[in-house]
């Protein structure tokens, strides 16, 4: 009897943490608008850059962009 409530509280934790995550999901679109904003222009110019240039390739070289700025001479970024 016990393992049984055990199972059924399982259960209903895991529908209400599953329900609540896509409201949440969906109460805010989902990405961050800097997030959004970044996405759209990678897209942007892989589509109309005259050169072909990949998404991936864009975004390593945001990355690598970001830390420079930063002014930390020892940030870097290395691909796994």
């Amino acid at each position: 009897m016990r393992l049984r409530r055990s199972w059924a509280a399982s259960l209903v934790v895991g529908m209400v943490t599953l329900a609540s995550g896509g409201w949440l999901l969906q109460a805010d679109g989902g990405a961050l608008p800097s997030e959004a904003l970044l996405e759209t222009v990678i897209r942007f110019v892989s589509d109309n850059y005259v050169e072909e240039v990949s998404p991936q390739e864009l975004y390593d070289k945001a990355i690598g962009g970001l830390l420079v700025e930063l002014g930390d001479p020892y940030a870097s970024f290395i691909r796994a």
